[in-house]
């Protein structure tokens, strides 16, 4: 927008013309760890999010072939969700991360992963992208990795082929800017870096203000003459002595003037300095930052949500959790099923090398209702079935097995096989089998 009479948007004029994009430096590993090891809202942004994704777990579903008790006692003993929250943890804080997976398959790590071949996995883990080097022409996505980390690894082995892991990156960059990056993205608080530093310069001066709120003020005789004397030590151990006054026994010896009373006397007045509008500055700071990272404000900050449904920040809540769930569904699980294929391929593994045919990830749902609300949303679900039961497009069976058996609270799930129902239920009879009750004392009887 440009207005030749006010000078706006005129680069002559308007100073704010003058501002462009400019590539701040990337921030390095070092300034990366200092700033998880000692910020707490910064660790907030790579740690909740990764907790939060794994924290209900999940459930398998079609993998009736196998024993499932089998494959979720396996599934802890390899820290599996331990291990993808540390992938999606390490992976937005360093800007890509690794998932490895340490499989006897009698091929060498740096040899792709033959999946008939799996004798044993002997664990899973995580290395960030700082301790390791893409094997790539620069053209494609790397074909392997080299491991440059001093510390020991369960794999052994320096190379290892990518059918071996699993990689998730922070913010992804454009593929232009790929090859700059060696395949990796960018970390999480490079992109609220600018806004974190503002706002923690903002709380340092805030700080400094406090503690400058009251300013003590001496008025002292003849200073100006002490100091064209050089009688500035002088002034100092009178400086000093007030100040010891004040600490120690609370208030001041202050000269009253001239031996005889009569001269310029000595003193104090107590300046104190308004902090007006400093609140709402350091406000403009937080929401700044807030604004700029992947957590909504109530989340960030711990601010109190009162229910699902009954807060002004439930709304933001149920957003991101939505958002979450999409995450899970996009990259959670297809992490997973790539280690439960791993555990299913494994001749040691929870099911002796029997791989199932076909299996489905279903996570357990993040988001916790009150017990109003889940008072009220049971409510709803029976009413909604009577409904369907009403007009004859529900049975009892099909809300009864959904319900109280396989405690649904979606759809209701129709049970057309009398053998999938329940076995204590017992089949109501047709009508024309129905006993006949006479009812005595009816009208016409005397």
């Amino acid at each position: 927008m440009l207005n030749v009479l006010t000078g706006l948007g005129d680069p002559w004029k308007d100073k704010a013309t003058a501002g462009r994009f400019a590539r701040e430096p990337q921030l390095s590993s070092y300034a990366l760890d200092a700033i998880y090891e000692q910020d707490g809202l910064a660790a907030k942004l790579v740690d909740f999010p990764a907790d939060e994704l794994v924290r209900e777990g999940f459930e398998l579903d079609g993998a009736d072939s196998v024993d499932l008790e089998d494959v979720y006692s396996a599934c802890e003993d390899m820290s599996v969700l331990p291990n993808v929250a540390d992938l999606h943890r390490w992976g937005d804080h360093y800007g890509g991360a690794l998932l490895v997976a340490a499989v006897d398959d009698g091929m060498p790590a740096y040899m792709p992963l033959d999946l008939n071949r799996v004798s044993a996995v002997r664990g899973f883990f995580v290395i960030d992208r700082w301790a390791l080097q893409p094997i790539t022409d620069g053209r494609k996505p790397p074909e392997g990795y080299r491991i440059v980390t001093a510390d020991e690894t369960p794999l052994g082995e320096t190379l290892v082929h990518a059918s071996r892991v699993r990689r998730h990156v922070g913010v992804e960059v454009t593929h232009r800017r790929r090859a700059d990056h060696d395949w990796w993205g960018v970390p999480v608080m490079q992109r609220v870096w600018s806004r974190l530093r503002s706002l923690l310069s903002a709380y340092g001066y805030g700080e400094s203000i406090l503690q400058d709120i009251s300013v003590d003020v001496f008025v002292l005789a003849g200073l100006a003459e002490a100091f064209k004397q050089g009688k500035e030590e002088l002034v100092s151990k009178r400086l000093a002595a007030l100040q010891m006054g004040k600490s120690v026994i609370k208030g001041f010896a202050l000269d009253a003037g001239g031996g005889n009373g009569k001269g310029p006397a000595e003193s104090y007045i107590p300046q104190n300095r308004s902090v007006s509008g400093v609140r709402e500055l350091i406000e403009l700071f937080l929401q700044a930052f807030v604004s700029a990272g992947p957590l909504p404000r109530s989340i960030l900050l711990g601010e109190t949500v009162g229910g699902l449904n009954g807060a002004s920040n439930s709304g933001e809540h149920r957003a991101w959790y939505a958002k979450l769930g999409a995450e899970q569904n996009r990259w959670g699980t297809p992490t997973l099923n790539w280690m439960l294929e791993l555990l299913f391929a494994s001749k040691t593994g929870p099911t002796g090398g029997n791989r199932p045919p076909a299996w489905t990830v279903k996570w357990n749902s993040l988001e916790k209702m009150s017990p109003t609300e889940e008072a009220t949303h049971r409510k709803t679900l029976a009413e909604g079935d009577k409904i369907l039961w009403d007009i004859g497009a529900a049975s009892s069976v099909d809300i009864r097995t959904t319900r109280l058996v396989q405690g649904g609270k979606g759809e209701l799930e129709a049970v057309e096989d009398p053998e999938d129902a329940p076995d204590d239920l017992v089949e109501l009879p047709e009508d024309d089998d129905l006993p006949v009750i006479e009812v005595l004392g009816g009208p016409g009887e005397a």
